[in-house]
């Protein structure tokens, strides 16, 4: 962004992740191992670590936009979510 901006650049879209893993791909992926572990372990690990993965991601991302916006004049940053993941 830093080289587009020098060349003139001033509007940019960056893409934000959603919650992996309430992706449909993600649910039925882990879906048995966590029937297994929600009955025999109260646990579901796999999906709840890709959702706090995507959030930590979005957060860096978001202290990455408000630095560049901070370091450079009359620049603009949409953020966009990639898909709805609850769309199939």
């Amino acid at each position: 962004m830093q080289m587009l901006h020098r060349k003139g650049a001033r509007k940019f879209a960056v893409v934000r992740l959603p919650p992996i893993g309430c992706l449909p791909v993600e649910v039925t992926t882990h879906s048995i191992s966590n029937i297994v572990r929600s009955v025999f372990h109260n646990q579901r690990l796999g999906i709840e670590k890709e959702n706090i993965d995507s959030q930590g991601y979005n957060s860096k991302l978001q202290d990455l936009i408000s630095r560049l916006n901070s370091q450079h004049s009359g620049i603009q940053i949409e953020q966009w979510t990639s898909i709805n993941p609850w769309q199939s």
